[in-house]
């Protein structure tokens, strides 16, 4: 009886602190609350964090992960040219899916760019002679994708408030087949509230334990999530 009523009471303090915290403490609940199309864990990509174009190139190269495969798959189901990645305290950024993705999804036919709107994104030596796209400069580059950034001194996160954001975005298909758009936490909101009512795919990466139930509700109402990694 006695670990009867402790399991119980166990169960039920977990609960109250979920309630409190406002997390998911569990990854049904957070697949539960994110809604989305295609689950996967997030594991098998967190080899690439922190890592350059160049080095996840060759990692895809040796090992090709199946969460990226499947994520490509659905991505060119939707037909979007647009895809927002975004993350919510979790162990991955934006950016690392969005690179991962991008090297993975890359071909002679296919032109892809990666564009990291949030504020803790790194910034990067630009090669002199300043090859420019649009409103954008190429910052670094590998096969077949550009990691871009603004063609100036403003922070990407800035150009979200301009009144041609949309349309500035929407140029860069003219030269590339596909344009990942990434961002975390706050700046995640951000961005979606700028993307919002625009076709976009959506990827998101949360953690359980950490991601705010409230939060991944926002982003949902924003854009819907089409995936999920989570941890």
């Amino acid at each position: 009886m006695g670990a009867v009523l402790g399991l119980f009471t166990g169960a039920a303090l977990s609960l109250v602190f979920a309630r409190r915290r406002g997390v998911y403490y569990s990854k049904n609940s957070l697949i539960s609350g994110a809604q989305a199309r295609l689950t996967a864990s997030v594991r098998a990509l967190l080899p690439l964090r922190n890592k350059s174009l160049d080095d996840v190139n060759t990692m895809l190269v040796k090992k090709p992960r199946s969460v990226l495969r499947d994520m490509a798959v659905e991505v060119h189901k939707s037909a979007a040219t647009q895809v927002v990645v975004t993350s919510s305290r979790a162990k991955l950024t934006g950016n690392d899916v969005a690179l991962g993705l991008a090297s993975y999804m890359q071909s002679d036919s296919m032109k892809v760019a990666v564009i990291d709107f949030s504020s803790k994104g790194g910034g990067l030596d630009i090669d002199a002679e300043r090859l420019s796209v649009g409103s954008f400069v190429v910052a670094e580059s590998a096969g077949h994708v550009s990691v871009l950034r603004p063609d100036g001194d403003l922070a990407a996160m800035e150009l979200l408030s301009q009144r041609d954001f949309w349309k500035n975005t929407q140029s860069l298909n003219s030269t590339f087949d596909l344009v990942f758009l990434c961002a975390d936490n706050g700046d995640a909101i951000s961005l979606l509230s700028a993307l919002e009512g625009q076709k976009t795919f959506h990827i998101t990466i949360a953690r359980t334990k950490h991601s705010k139930s409230a939060t991944i509700e926002h982003m949902r109402s924003l854009i819907p999530i089409q995936g999920l990694l989570y941890d």
